[in-house]
């Protein structure tokens, strides 16, 4: 006898997904939304902190922040979600790991990954915030990833 695939309803199997795309979408929506409206403060503040080459700063301090708000708005419509949570999952890793090392050095980097209104040279304890964030969208992108791939197997 074929058993069947039946889908699990656990609590968690059906709010994990709800709520990770809601975090996806209301972090990746801030921080490229802010970001987007001052553009120079960003792009002043990486240039300083020689974060980012001058040869590229400016064109970054428009990118990032629209890919930031293409991806939340990808997400929230249910477009290509595999490849949309890819990229966040990349881009939370790349998070994460610039501010664990600007953490462990002890450097003081401006953080404006929540946009120029956040924007600080003298807070170890920022770091530790986006840390926090960073990890919070990437297991969210983990969670929607491990979801698409379930719903992929069950409609088949």
């Amino acid at each position: 006898m074929v058993a069947h695939h039946v889908q699990d309803a656990r609590p968690s199997r059906v709010v994990a997904p709800h709520l990770a795309r809601v975090i996806l979408i209301v972090v990746l929506a801030y921080a490229g939304g802010t970001k987007l409206l001052w553009p120079e403060q960003i792009a002043s503040a990486w240039w300083d902190a020689g974060i980012v080459p001058e040869s590229v700063v400016w064109v970054l301090a428009y990118v990032l922040p629209a890919l930031e708000l293409g991806i939340a708005v990808v997400v929230a419509v249910g477009w290509f979600p595999f490849a949309a949570n890819a990229v966040a999952l990349f881009m939370s890793m790349m998070f994460f790991g610039i501010h664990v090392f600007a953490y462990l050095r002890g450097d003081l980097l401006p953080c404006t990954c929540l946009g120029a209104s956040y924007l600080s040279f003298d807070q170890m304890d920022e770091h530790l915030f986006m840390m926090v964030v960073s990890l919070l969208m990437l297991i969210s992108s983990l969670v929607l990833m491990r979801h698409e791939s379930r719903r992929r197997v069950t409609s088949r």
